[in-house]
């Protein structure tokens, strides 16, 4: 999984996600540094569904 902030967007990320098997990529347009203190429900539910989507659990 892949997380990052809005401002750090770009092409890059993008060939990063195609070249990591299984990853997915999640842009958080409301946080400034810590993704987990600026929207830490968003975090949580990202984080949590992509464990149960890939480990299934």
């Amino acid at each position: 999984m892949i997380l990052f902030l809005k401002p750090l967007v770009s092409c890059t990320l993008f060939s990063w996600q195609k070249k990591i098997p299984n990853s997915e990529l999640v842009v958080f347009e409301e946080s400034y540094h810590y993704l987990f203190i600026d929207e830490p429900q968003k975090f949580i539910a990202e984080i949590s569904a992509f464990v149960q989507r890939t480990f299934g659990a």
